[in-house]
């Protein structure tokens, strides 16, 4: 039986809610977000790349932590991974007419068919980040080698430590030269080292 599974889940949840992360792969056109704690997947997010235009087929959230916020997470990290790339447009198909409030939330708007679709032009995925009132903390440091990616590492590692009691979920991480456009608009030059988006729970008393 599943019983002591599901029990251990019951009981670790708040934890895993606070702790987990997300990451993206990519491989070949078809791309995977996924909402992870250890070994454990909380949910995820299918895409495919089709031309300049970002298909979303599937998004799964385990029952016990719906409602929990997580898939706005994961189409806010995809939608994250595409900033400054050629995609333009993030689309899908939606079968269950009672979810669209979800993605209407999200920047989506909705065709009588089903249709969702959301810009990705130029700066519209960071005003939605700010719109979302996630924060944003910057590392100017060019991860050229091992030696100055430790010390980046080093650096996040500490401003983590010193803002423990923010309850720190991290929802994106750039550690590579952004040269986009979208970029230079924004910044004046490329950009280089490490750029964070986070979210900070209630403040823990010590």
């Amino acid at each position: 039986m599943d019983l002591i599974p599901k029990l251990k889940l019951r009981l670790n949840k708040r934890r895993m809610l606070r702790d987990y992360r997300t990451s993206y792969v990519q491989d070949g056109d078809s791309g995977l977000c996924r909402a992870v704690y250890e070994d454990f997947v909380l949910g995820k997010a299918v895409v495919s790349i089709q031309g300049d235009e970002l298909y979303l087929h599937d998004i799964v959230v385990h029952p016990l932590f719906r409602q929990q916020g997580i898939g706005s997470i994961l189409i806010e990290r995809v939608i994250n991974q595409f900033l400054g790339s050629d995609v333009r447009c993030f689309k899908g198909k939606v079968e269950d007419k009672s979810v669209l409030t979800f993605y209407s939330k999200l920047g989506f708007t909705f065709d009588e068919n089903g249709m969702i679709y959301r810009s990705l032009e130029d700066n519209s995925v960071e005003q939605f980040v700010k719109f979302e009132d996630f924060n944003l903390f910057t590392l100017s440091m060019k991860p050229d080698d091992y030696f100055s990616e430790q010390l980046a590492c080093d650096a996040l590692n500490l401003w983590l430590s010193e803002n423990k009691a923010l309850n720190i979920k991290i929802i994106n991480i750039e550690t590579e030269e952004d040269k986009s456009s979208s970029s230079i608009m924004r910044m004046g030059r490329s950009f280089q080292g490490i750029r964070v988006w986070y979210t900070t729970g209630e403040q823990v008393q010590s």
